[in-house]
């Protein structure tokens, strides 16, 4: 991990229960699986479907998962799901939600500037949505990182509307 990041590990994990409890009043996490258009902003959904075809069986990353929306939206479309944060306290979260689901995903914390622990060319579709690079310092590590773990002919999609 970047130690620039330790700071933003230990506020994501103070904050983890507040942001459940947000998240719970809005209730969308419990829709994303079905309704996978909820999980995304813009065009992201339309670029995963255009690029990735049909997810079914697919492998795909979600880094940065924060509330795990865009995880749980794309084990809805059939996609074997792996979501990294850099917050055990969200990542504890998502994985009560996914079981509360009946989604099997599987979690990693990791940095996305240093996904280390994934292993090379794994994934046909890694994607990071709404406010990933507010948090990064590197986002060139970030790309490396990426491109190290997606398949050959894999693609990332991402999108960032955060304010910064």
């Amino acid at each position: 991990m970047l130690h620039e990041h330790e700071a933003n590990r230990r506020y994501w994990d103070a904050l983890a229960s507040r942001w459940r409890e947000l998240r719970d009043r809005d209730g969308l996490w419990t829709r994303c699986a079905a309704e996978p258009e909820l999980a995304f902003e813009g065009k992201a959904l339309a670029m995963i479907r255009a690029y990735g075809g049909n997810l079914m069986g697919k492998s795909a990353c979600v880094i940065g998962t924060g509330d795990a929306y865009a995880a749980f939206a794309l084990a809805g479309l059939g996609a074997r799901v792996t979501a990294t944060d850099i917050s055990q306290g969200q990542l504890d979260v998502a994985r009560s939600r996914a079981e509360q689901l009946g989604l099997a995903l599987d979690f990693d914390r990791t940095d996305a500037a240093d996904l280390a622990p994934l292993p090379d060319a794994a994934f046909d579709l890694v994607c990071s949505t709404n406010g990933l690079f507010v948090w990064i310092t590197r986002p060139d590590q970030v790309f490396a990182s990426v491109r190290r773990i997606l398949k050959p002919g894999g693609f990332y999609v991402f999108y960032d509307i955060h304010p910064f």
